[in-house]
């Protein structure tokens, strides 16, 4: 049996394992907090579980879902109000936000505004929610949510203060919890790891793909396509020996989601980590093309697919490479590349649907990707050595400690399945904190 782990984290760490030699927080710059980001260490002494539930068992039954977060609520309330005892000292916990996927989100906030509420086809005419819990865009009749100029879009006009509450009923969460009173949707975290990873890097890596397939290396067929691609990637690998994919050594159809030409592709491949491989890849593919090839170098969306890998390199770098808090400095780089970034997938969105192209479909992560961007550029405003780095409320090793008690659930007895992993889970953590 599998089962679905509730569990919690330390904002700050010891920040991440290998960061970028080149990037800002590296910087003489001295940030306002010099703790990192919890993106360091072993995944089972670094998150904590508060208990594991099967999904079958609240499945039909909601309520059992809603009743764990109320128990898990009032404990973190009882943390903070009374604390704990350590060292002779007392200690105290507040939760300061809630973050996970979006489905995940959506349960545990009560949303009515999500991802599901999009329109299926372009002759429905069925009545839109939203798809943002942050503000009111992708509603029928409001500020669409393709929208995502942070400086000039419409739904700008709905978020923080005047964002109507995304749902009909509140979450127990926010009845023990801390909250922004003029803002209590704000108390639910977007999560960097899956809306670029596992959502605009996967369609910004597979749809630049196919274009090069089909315009730079096309051949008879669109097997006989990637298949040339394929080769410039055994050559990349060569080159680059330090690097590598999860997926293998070759693209296919069906790892970079390729149905026909009336189908979006989707990346397949299952690690977060290759989305920046793949782009790093089209990032080179790209200037060895243009610069093999003066043909190319003139081609509107050759240039924006390499302008736009670059952007979120660099955005990724600084992240990656910075501290809880950015450098001034930082924080400017990261917020101008991270706009360049969003600026040219929609270049490429928008030109794709004058040719009639199925390529950079524009989802609700895109407009989420905004709203990282939002609260980068709102932060800046105020005080720009305040700028909290998005990736200190990411999930990357949440999805690992996931996996731990995933695999401890496995060699449980499904009639004991929460206790046994509780146990199981007691004596993993005391392995990792010897080590």
């Amino acid at each position: 049996p599998i089962s679905n782990p509730v569990d919690l984290q330390p904002l700050p760490g010891r920040g991440v394992k290998r960061p970028h030699p080149d990037c800002h927080g590296n910087s003489s710059e001295t940030p306002k907090f010099s703790a990192g980001i919890n993106l360091r260490g072993r995944s089972l002494a670094n998150r904590f579980l508060f208990t594991a539930l099967k999904c079958e068992y609240y499945k039909d039954e909601h309520h059992r879902f809603d009743e764990l977060i109320d128990i898990w609520a009032q404990k973190m309330k009882d943390l903070f109000e009374t604390g704990f005892e350590f060292g002779g000292d007392t200690w105290k916990i507040g939760v300061l936000g809630l973050t996970g996927d979006a489905p995940f989100l959506r349960e545990a906030g009560r949303h009515n505004r999500s991802f599901s509420n999009v329109r299926k086809s372009a002759a429905s005419n069925r009545i839109l929610k939203g798809v943002c819990w942050l503000c009111d865009a992708g509603r029928t009749n409001g500020p669409a949510y393709e929208d995502v100029n942070i400086l000039t879009a419409d739904w700008l006009g709905t978020v923080g203060p005047r964002n109507p509450l995304p749902w009909t009923s509140q979450s127990p969460l926010l009845e023990h919890l801390f909250m922004d009173q003029n803002d209590p949707a704000s108390f639910y975290l977007p999560d960097t790891f899956h809306i670029y990873y596992f959502g605009v890097g996967k369609d910004f890596a597979s749809s630049s793909l196919i274009y090069l397939a089909k315009r730079v290396f096309k051949k008879r067929n669109i097997d006989a396509s990637i298949d040339a691609i394929n080769g410039e990637l055994q050559r990349y690998l060569a080159l680059h020996k330090t690097e590598r994919a999860h997926f293998g050594r070759k693209f296919s159809k069906e790892l970079l989601g390729y149905k026909s030409g009336r189908h979006y592709p989707f990346g397949r491949w299952s690690k977060g980590a290759d989305t920046s491989f793949v782009v790093k890849f089209v990032e080179w593919l790209v200037d060895e093309t243009v610069a093999s090839n003066g043909e190319w170098s003139s081609d509107f969306v050759i240039l924006s697919i390499r302008d736009g890998c670059k952007a979120i390199g660099t955005f990724l770098r600084i992240l990656f490479g910075s501290s809880f808090w950015f450098t001034p400095q930082g924080a400017k780089d990261a917020i101008l590349s991270g706009l360049e970034f969003s600026r040219m997938f929609m270049r490429l969105a928008s030109v794709c649907v004058v040719r009639k192209q199925c390529l950079y479909k524009v989802t609700p992560k895109v407009h989420m990707y905004s709203h990282i961007l939002l609260r980068m550029l709102t932060e800046y405003r105020i005080d720009p050595s305040a700028v909290v780095n998005p990736l200190s409320s990411s999930t990357f090793q949440c999805e690992d400690f996931v996996g731990h008690v995933a695999r401890m659930s496995r060699r449980c007895s499904a009639k004991v399945n929460g206790t046994r992993i509780i146990h199981r889970y007691l004596v993993a953590i005391e392995g990792a904190f010897r080590l």
